[in-house]
């Protein structure tokens, strides 16, 4: 019975010495390939009566890994660069207003993530990301309208902003038509039911004063004996 108990107990003991091997080690964020974000740029031209957009993203080494997400309830793009720090000329955490065409602001934010978060007994390896946070308004539909580029140390963004309403419904989440016309005219048309419905009872009113009128007795006139 006790050489059971040993049995069962000591695999226990091993795997729970493996899962917190490193709990007393310190881990340090590593900058091995790490890519710095030197500057950004955004532009604009006209082409036909439109507008093209161009946001630019230079790195110190070659474009970087990323990966992005349209929020259209937050009205967001959200970018996030693998293994990449702001440089000198990029201050993070801080919001940029941009105002260009649709794109409103952009913010960037430095995190550090574990490779192995969530991986019981890995120890940790820590690295470097930048998510970059473009504001829109309004938003784009679709992944589809971006025009996405690299370029040796360069990322573009291009997207384009029409100058006709009606191309833009095509591309971008505009809110809905407001019908100021419509609904000065349903108002309009109120008043008026309102006021021939007034009229229309007044008549009546007068017609049966005017009926009660018409029924009075007439009296013959008699001469003065």
């Amino acid at each position: 019975m006790f050489s059971r108990l040993i049995m069962i107990i000591v695999p226990v003991l091993l795997f729970c010495l493996q899962c917190f091997a490193f709990d007393d080690e310190d881990s340090v964020v590593t900058d091995d390939s790490c890519s710095s974000l030197m500057n950004t740029h955004a532009a604009a031209r006209i082409d036909n009566g439109d507008s093209i957009v161009y946001l630019y993203y230079n790195f110190s080494d070659s474009c970087p890994n990323y990966f992005y997400e349209i929020k259209p309830d937050e009205k967001k793009i959200m970018f996030t660069f693998v293994n990449t720090r702001p440089g000198l000329m990029v201050k993070d955490d801080t919001s940029r207003q941009i105002n260009i065409g649709p794109v409103k602001t952009m913010s960037i934010r430095e995190q550090i993530k574990d490779k192995n978060e969530g991986m019981l007994g890995l120890k940790a390896e820590y690295y470097y990301v930048t998510n970059m946070t473009l504001v829109f308004d309004p938003v784009i539909k679709s992944q589809e309208y971006l025009d996405i580029v690299e370029k040796d140390k360069t990322l573009s963004i291009t997207l384009k902003w029409p100058k006709d309403k009606r191309e833009r419904r095509k591309l971008y989440i505009m809110p809905h038509k407001k019908r100021p016309v419509l609904a000065a005219a349903l108002v309009t048309v109120g008043v008026a039911g309102l006021a021939c419905g007034g009229y229309f009872l007044w008549k009546f009113l007068d017609s049966e004063d005017d009926e009660d009128n018409s029924l009075d007795p007439l009296l013959p006139s008699h001469s003065g004996n």
